[in-house]
């Protein structure tokens, strides 16, 4: 599904072009934000810069980059399940859930920053939902991981961390409520510094070039200020596309706030969901944006887990999947 991959003969997505286009003039010797522009994060063109060394005329370094990052994914939807079930139905549930979302509209092309974001989303959601559930605080390298891999995803795009922000205040709630704030403290000190850590790698790459403003005027003045894009992606734009692709994600995550789960192991996950679609409502909006929601796709466990199969369910499920399968291009 990949136009990333050998089997098309190019990636027809001028985002992904500009991509590997920046990529390659880096691994040529032109400096970011100076000699050559985007408004977008520098991790994602260095990691377009390492990929030309596996290929400069076309997108196989990406590709692969793109089976470690959907095998991640994977992995941790499974592990997200299994803290929920031990049904033997979770692995065909998880390769179903995959199957979905590569051939979803919202994949697009391949290649997007919010899919090579999802493994890390998925990876912090298994270890905010393993401390709401079981009380398992992450051990410092897992700690000092999730900052690293937040740091990578705010030097990409770091309008994506609305999820921390959502999920982190659902945390602090229930922390406060159980009188458990102070095992909270540790982790978010090595957290910081993950983050911290790839923070001072990129400034003094910046430093370095000479190019520190210039890469803040570009990063965040253009973005917050000047950055204004199509809002349809071939699709009818303004308010209603907005209505309708929120109201299908509200109503996508209903399963989860009105089953009978622990409220404590809820919270974190509607405050980031709620953040998320905030996030959605107030800026641009392309179809692509949608991806990091694919995150709690695992969580549909607590439906199948909470309530007793009937008709209506089988039929309200088989109805979503042929809507799902019948309005994608990618098919």
């Amino acid at each position: 599904f990949s136009c990333c991959s050998w089997l098309y003969p190019n990636n027809p997505w001028d985002d992904s072009n500009v991509f590997m286009s920046i990529g390659k003039s880096i691994k040529h010797g032109m400096l970011l934000y100076r000699d050559i522009f985007d408004q977008k994060g520098v991790v994602l063109f260095l990691i377009h810069q390492m990929a030309c060394y596996v290929s400069e005329h076309s997108f196989l370094g990406i590709y692969l980059l793109e089976i470690i990052c959907f095998w991640g994914f994977l992995v941790y939807s499974y592990r997200i399940m299994r803290l929920f079930t031990e049904n033997a139905i979770t692995l065909p549930l998880t390769i179903f859930l995959g199957t979905l979302f590569i051939a979803s509209d919202f994949f697009w092309y391949g290649d997007s920053v919010e899919e090579l974001s999802l493994p890390i989303l998925s990876y912090s959601l298994f270890h905010i939902l393993r401390f709401v559930k079981d009380n398992q605080v992450p051990k410092v390298w897992q700690s000092f991981l999730l900052g690293v891999g937040i740091g990578v995803i705010f030097w990409m795009k770091y309008t994506l961390l609305t999820f921390y922000a959502g999920a982190l205040m659902g945390m602090v709630i229930v922390a406060c409520r159980k009188k458990q704030l102070a095992l909270l403290c540790k982790p978010l000190v090595w957290i910081f510094a993950g983050l911290l850590s790839v923070t001072a790698l990129v400034v003094a790459y910046f430093i370095y070039h000479g190019t520190l403003s210039e890469m803040l005027d570009a990063y965040f003045y253009t973005n917050i200020f000047q950055y204004h894009g199509s809002a349809s992606n071939g699709e009818p734009a303004g308010i209603w596309f907005k209505f309708v692709k929120l109201a299908i994600c509200a109503i996508l995550i209903l399963p989860v706030a009105i089953t009978k789960v622990r409220r404590d192991v809820k919270l974190p996950v509607l405050c980031a969901y709620s953040f998320q679609l905030l996030s959605y409502a107030l800026l641009t909006l392309h179809l692509y944006y949608f991806i990091p929601l694919f995150v709690y796709a695992p969580l549909v466990v607590y439906f199948l887990r909470n309530h007793r199969a009937t008709r209506f369910t089988y039929v309200s499920m088989a109805g979503i999947v042929l809507l799902v399968v019948v309005t994608n291009f990618n098919i």
